[in-house]
């Protein structure tokens, strides 16, 4: 603490000489008398109620557990003014765009974001990873509560969207992954998790700008994001600029939903998904941002994913429970599948290839959530019998399709599904009931009934997600606390 302060000290470029003539009654004022450092003391000058004040807030914040990380993140701020800051450039877009700097958004440690960066590349060529057991258990789940992820800067309102990065590095024996996080806050943080300190490495604060969904794209080198109006940002990880694209296409959307980034691994073009009103799904090109095809559905898109085996594949889902797949090369709808027993989705998510699969025993899965709270798992793999109706269009196929299994252990509307890039587990949560998550073992359709417990705290969920490796489960919740799990098999 005195270090800091020295630091502190030094940067004071101008004292007022009047201080030490202004006379303050500290006895008079019931917010004063905490200054007092003896009893019946009534007055002291200007300069030493400066001094006063300055030692109670920081002993009292000193004192306080758990902020000993304060200190720690001025030290670092203070070393880093003459090498990490941004280009002239990136703060006249910033002011451009009346986006307003959050703490130390001009002094983003683009460098600790870059491992990451550099270990996903340097990985994308690598073998299969083999770590953690076998095969993961399917009676019981083996899982630790750690520290919260974002215990160093919680939102205080919704998490709207979290996600890890898929490129990760050790630090003291540990797996370390990049963890994001945005909400109603108007902000977007980076996490260095570790399930110990899970340090902040940056905090973006964007005026009157709401961030209802943020990802990173399939390079790792960059972050989109959307809000309450028709604007699509775009966060450089490495040179921290921020732009908004200035719309697609000549489109004159109001707004864009379900963001969504085909993330398979050994793809030489992905793709980025978004709907907006009346039924349309743009679908843009990740590297140009320029608009590659648009579909247009009967009814409002509630969902979308890309396929987990084609790659030219889009799916969305309707609020009259069908699934449609769009060709995105020739632009024509190629199935259109009836949900099994869903009147209305709600979500969609599909698994992606990854590196840290199990190639032997694998498989991809598709995953649709309901508002009865039922959730079917599709298997690729499976040779499901199709059926065609054909009272309809013989131009599309409208196909009856078996899930091969149905989770019905929630019973509000399903608001989040995440699938582990292992194609093992999947996470499935509602945000209308507290704490209604499920782990599912997708091997076998069973839902794990050890956790959560009844002392789980997790509250109304919002969002979740699974890294990809160290084995982390990050729940994000109404409150703004982010909690994180690890699951043990996985390390």
């Amino acid at each position: 603490m005195e270090e800091v302060q020295k630091v502190q000290k030094s940067s004071r470029v101008w004292c007022d000489s009047d201080d030490e003539n202004v006379e303050i009654d500290i006895s008079d004022h019931l917010k004063l008398r905490k200054l007092r450092k003896v009893d019946g003391e009534k007055s002291i000058d200007g300069k030493e109620c400066s001094k006063r004040l300055r030692e109670f807030h920081q002993n009292k914040v000193f004192k306080t557990k758990g902020n000993e990380w304060i200190y720690k993140a001025r030290k670092e701020i203070f070393e880093s003014v003459d090498t990490d800051h941004l280009d002239q450039e990136s703060v006249n877009n910033i002011k451009s765009d009346s986006l307003s700097n959050l703490e130390t958004f001009n002094k983003v440690k683009t460098g600790k974001i870059y491992k990451y960066i550099q270990d996903y590349k340097s990985r994308k060529n690598d073998k299969l990873t083999k770590s953690g057991k076998s095969i993961i258990s399917q009676s019981k789940i083996d899982i630790k509560r750690l520290t919260n992820a974002n215990i160093q800067s919680p939102s205080g309102c919704v998490v709207k969207s979290l996600e890890f990065h898929k490129g990760q590095h050790i630090e003291n024996g540990n797996n370390v992954s990049l963890l994001s996080v945005s909400g109603w806050d108007k902000k977007i943080k980076l996490f260095n998790v570790d399930g110990i300190e899970n340090k902040l490495i940056s905090s973006l604060f964007f005026d009157d700008f709401p961030i209802y969904e943020s990802r990173f794209t399939s390079s790792t080198e960059e972050m989109m994001f959307l809000g309450p109006r028709a604007r699509i940002g775009v966060f450089d990880l490495l040179e921290g600029k921020i732009n908004f694209l200035p719309g697609i296409a000549g489109r004159k959307d109001k707004r864009y939903w379900n963001l969504t980034i085909q993330k398979s691994e050994g793809l030489d073009k992905s793709y980025i998904g978004l709907s907006t009103s009346n039924g349309t799904i743009l679908v843009l090109d990740e590297q140009t941002k320029q608009l590659v095809r648009s579909f247009k559905m009967n009814d409002s898109v509630t969902g979308l994913a890309f396929h987990p085996l084609e790659n030219d594949k889009i799916i969305s889902t309707s609020n009259t429970g069908e699934i449609y797949i769009w060709d995105i090369n020739t632009g024509r709808c190629r199935e259109r599948i009836v949900d099994y027993g869903s009147l209305c989705i709600t979500s969609i998510v599909s698994s992606y290839k990854s590196k840290v699969q199990r190639r032997a025993i694998s498989s991809s899965y598709i995953m649709t959530g309901s508002t009865t709270g039922f959730v079917n798992i599709y298997s690729l793999d499976d040779n499901i019998q199709k059926t065609q109706d054909k009272s309809e269009n013989p131009n599309i196929n409208s196909i009856f399709k078996t899930p091969k299994f149905t989770i019905d252990n929630i019973c509000t509307s399903i608001t989040s599904m995440a699938i582990h890039p292992r194609n093992e587990i999947a996470a499935i949560s509602s945000k209308w009931t507290k704490d209604s998550l499920k782990l599912i073992n997708l091997y076998t359709g069973h839902v794990y009934s050890n956790w959560p417990t009844a002392r789980t705290p997790l509250k109304y969920v919002t969002s979740m997600d699974f890294s990809e490796y160290g084995g982390y489960l990050a729940t994000g919740n109404d409150k703004g606390d982010v909690l994180l799990y690890r699951i043990n098999d996985y390390i």
